[in-house]
């Protein structure tokens, strides 16, 4: 990636910003929640990213990143469509030009958190009308892991 530059929405302790952020990346983590951003700064690594506490479904940096990773949490949580495009239109808004968002999908429902709350996510051909709302264009999918998710990469423009 040209642009060594990452914002993962949605604090994730076992998410990949401590990983990119060891390779070199220059990764922030935005998170609404304060608990969340405390218990994932708090892990081994983490001291290498930015923390970021702020609204995802509004304008939450300045900046604009090379990639931009939406964690399943982040969107899981977001509990009308409405506020599920919000947060991929934040997503679009901070991707350079030639930026991609990249979006995890489970297959199935998952436990989020510590609440152990079961989350539905939105069938695929949904995630990509709501992409395409945000002005996001779909350039790759992958599925396999085991059958348990599927990786959704997405580029500005239709």
């Amino acid at each position: 990636m040209p642009d060594r530059t990452v914002l993962e929405l949605g604090a994730n302790p076992d998410g990949p910003a401590r990983a990119l952020a060891a390779a070199g990346f220059s990764v922030f983590v935005v998170d609404d929640s304060p608990t969340a951003i405390e218990y994932a700064a708090s892990m081994p690594g983490a001291e290498a990213v930015y923390f970021v506490h702020a609204d995802l479904r509004r304008e939450c940096l300045e900046d604009v990143f090379g990639a931009v990773l939406v964690e399943p949490s982040a969107l899981a949580q977001l509990y009308t469509l409405r506020a599920q495009i919000e947060l991929l239109m934040t997503a679009a808004d901070h991707i350079v030009d030639d930026g991609v968002v990249i979006i995890e999908t489970p297959t199935a429902p998952v436990r989020l958190g510590h609440y152990y709350r079961t989350a539905e996510f939105p069938p695929l051909a949904e995630l990509d009308i709501m992409a395409g709302t945000a002005d996001l264009r779909l350039l790759h999918r992958t599925g396999g892991f085991g059958g348990s998710r599927t990786l959704s990469v997405y580029g500005l423009g239709l």
